[in-house]
């Protein structure tokens, strides 16, 4: 799960959301604006940074961290430009993708 975000600020506080609600997403990570260039420059834009989250495991364990991890960007905030980012699942990996989400 990714998103893009305006700010670093709004990633912190995505990240502390999540793991005070005593979520444990196996991947968790923020980047800046220059690491979302160097690594993500094929859909971040300059300005954004870029979250990620990884759930894995047990499904029904992992489907519950993925929506709490996608739950934070929902909720209508002022100035909150977050964009939704997608990867394309690797179903040849020892994990199916069963937990993944598709958009």
């Amino acid at each position: 799960l990714g998103w893009t975000l305006p700010t670093m600020q709004r990633g912190f506080e995505a990240l502390r959301e999540v793991m005070v609600a005593g979520f444990k997403p196996s991947v968790a990570r923020l980047y800046d604006f220059e690491d979302g260039q160097l690594h993500f420059s094929h859909f971040a834009r300059p300005d954004e940074c870029v979250l990620l989250f990884m759930a894995e495991g047990n499904v029904g364990i992992a489907n519950a961290t993925a929506e709490a991890t996608s739950a934070w960007s929902r909720r209508p905030l002022p100035g909150n430009s977050t964009r939704r980012i997608s990867f394309a699942p690797n179903f040849s990996a020892p994990l199916t993708g069963e937990c993944l989400e598709r958009v």
